[in-house]
């Protein structure tokens, strides 16, 4: 939620061309903090929330049934709980790359040829 109330007048602004610089770099800095809080927050929520699940029997189907299908919603719990910190990198690792490409300063004329002949 609080990164929505940064991006939503960043697009709003860009919109009429008149999003200040401070704003862009907040809308491209704040998930650093934001977006690891919230997923360890959820993942807790999760964890702690598993005992109820577990000994309600919740969102589970048991077999025999019409279906011939079994599902254990605690144990997909459990899976995802495994699998989140995976899945939240490669998710992160996007953002990191985005904000590396917008924040880049425009090139300077001349800059890389300079750099070029350096090398």
């Amino acid at each position: 939620m609080p990164l929505q109330v940064i991006r939503y007048p960043w697009y709003g602004l860009q919109l009429i061309h008149a999003c200040p610089a401070w704003l862009t770099w907040l809308r491209y800095n704040a998930f650093l903090l934001l977006y690891p809080t919230g997923v360890v927050c959820e993942m807790l929520l999760l964890f702690k929330g598993l005992p109820y699940v577990r000994s309600r029997d919740l969102y589970s189907i048991h077999m025999p049934n019409s279906w011939n299908f079994a599902w254990d919603y605690a144990i997909f719990i459990q899976v995802m709980l495994v699998l989140y910190p995976y899945l939240w990198w490669g998710n992160f690792n996007s953002l990191l790359r985005q904000r590396s490409k917008k924040l880049r300063g425009p090139a300077v004329a001349g800059q890389e040829s300079a750099a070029a002949k350096q090398d």
